[in-house]
């Protein structure tokens, strides 16, 4: 008899376990992310750009009837713009929430030079730049307003950057980009530097009408306790 009572309650105790266990599971909760991707429409985007220079004092070597000279001039203004090449991109949204977005523009075509200048890039072949948007931060009381932080690519050298974006979604599943990033180009290695005490300012302010649409989507599921 006692055998069989301790026999009953092993088997009691080893049942509770079994049931524990198996409550366990139960609870545990399931946490689907969806992610969507939407690539740049190339012929629908534009890049623009407006270069904007003031120099105190500039010098360069000209050539005058077959012969160089050296030529000086004083509080020269000039003013150029044109458009950069977009060749592919795309940005990323996870549950329905802006996340990354990624730009390869080619600005080995692009020449910001004027009638002063001949040349403004060091060599004739760029790489193509990267854009690379980590994040963008909601502006607090401004409809579809955010701040893009960014990682900015040229010719091998990498810097992080900010400017505003204003995106919008349409009920097509489209995305519309529009912002304004303005470049001190003492910042980049992108010309052929003069003294910094003979320039007032040389910037580029660059304009970005994008859109990206043929989304494509996926969904992750991932157990919580």
């Amino acid at each position: 008899m006692k055998y069989l009572i301790i026999i009953s309650f092993v088997s009691f105790i080893i049942a509770g376990c079994s049931s524990g266990s198996g409550s366990e599971k139960t609870t545990k909760k399931t946490e689907i992310t969806t992610t969507k991707t939407y690539s740049l429409f190339t012929d629908k985007s534009t890049l623009t750009w407006n270069r904007q220079v003031d120099y105190k004092h500039l010098e360069k070597r000209v050539k005058v009837f077959g012969a160089y000279a050296d030529v000086t001039m004083d509080n020269v203004q000039f003013e150029t713009n044109g458009d950069a090449v977009l060749n592919n991109g795309s940005i990323v949204l996870v549950n329905d929430e802006y996340q990354t977005a990624e730009l390869e523009i080619d600005l080995s075509l692009t020449r910001f030079y004027s009638d002063e200048e001949e040349e403004f890039f060091v060599s004739e072949e760029y790489p193509p730049a990267k854009l690379v948007i980590k994040s963008f931060k909601p502006v607090e009381g401004e409809k579809d307003s955010y701040t893009a932080e960014c990682d900015l690519t040229i010719n091998e050298v990498t810097k992080a950057v900010t400017f505003p974006v204003t995106m919008s979604k349409s009920e097509k599943d489209i995305i519309s980009i529009h912002a304004t990033y303005l470049m001190q180009t003492s910042e980049w290695p992108i010309l052929k530097q003069p003294k910094p005490e003979n320039v007032n300012y040389d910037e580029i302010s660059f304009g970005f009408d994008l859109v990206f649409g043929n989304m494509a989507e996926k969904s992750d599921t991932a157990y919580i306790d």
